[in-house]
């Protein structure tokens, strides 16, 4: 599932998801995020932080802390950068973190990287 406010970051980020064979969910917000993600049971959340209704960490937070969404994956992909946001990131839950803008391919390979970790612990 992929959480962004942006239509153009979606569409891009999302159309390289695509193209690398991945299925992509979206949403925009994150009381959208929340409703639709029982149903979607993601493989892994790519989460931007700032949301027209919240901070995306607290989606992180939420997923990890719910028995149903704990051992999903999170990436963070935001434009905050600093090592204090990487350490929110991290404190929030989340498995990875990458800056946005990047190229889309370093995306699909971090979210690539992601799963297969994901898949080998879980096979341990």
């Amino acid at each position: 599932m992929f959480v962004e406010d942006s239509g153009e970051a979606r569409e891009l980020y999302g159309g390289a998801i695509r193209d690398a064979g991945l299925r992509v969910d979206e949403a925009a917000t994150v009381g959208r995020a929340m409703e639709i993600m029982p149903m979607l049971a993601p493989d892994l959340v790519l989460l931007d932080r700032d949301l027209p209704d919240g901070d995306g960490f607290e989606v992180a937070r939420r997923l990890k802390s719910a028995t149903a969404t704990k051992h999903i994956p999170i990436v963070a992909f935001t434009s905050h950068g600093e090592s204090a946001d990487v350490r929110a990131a991290v404190a929030a839950g989340c498995d990875a973190f990458l800056t946005k803008p990047c190229a889309p391919s370093l995306l699909v390979a971090e979210i690539q990287r992601v799963l297969a970790l994901t898949k080998k612990r879980q096979e341990s």
